[in-house]
């Protein structure tokens, strides 16, 4: 969702929430990948609650009227949330 020079907010988050610096060829790596996702969770469900109130859509209700990118929550079938 970022490009060019916004990329470093996303930098900056990684070595927040990872407690220290983080290199782009570790983003390959699947352990460090589990990391983030574990890590970030919480602010990424924070986020979800708050987009409810600020435009963000159910799919289930409709589904968005542009084509692009998006970023969406999907449960899995056996109960918690997949991230994409």
């Amino acid at each position: 969702m970022l490009t060019g020079d916004d990329r470093d907010i996303f930098n900056k988050y990684l070595e927040k929430i990872l407690g220290r610096p983080v290199w782009t060829h570790e983003l390959a790596d699947k352990a460090v990948q589990k990391e983030i996702k574990e890590k970030s969770l919480n602010d990424f469900l924070t986020l979800c609650k708050e987009a409810k109130h600020n435009g963000w859509i159910n799919c289930e209700e409709k589904l968005p009227e542009k084509n692009g990118r998006y970023l969406v929550r999907v449960k899995s079938s056996d109960g918690t949330a997949d991230i994409y």
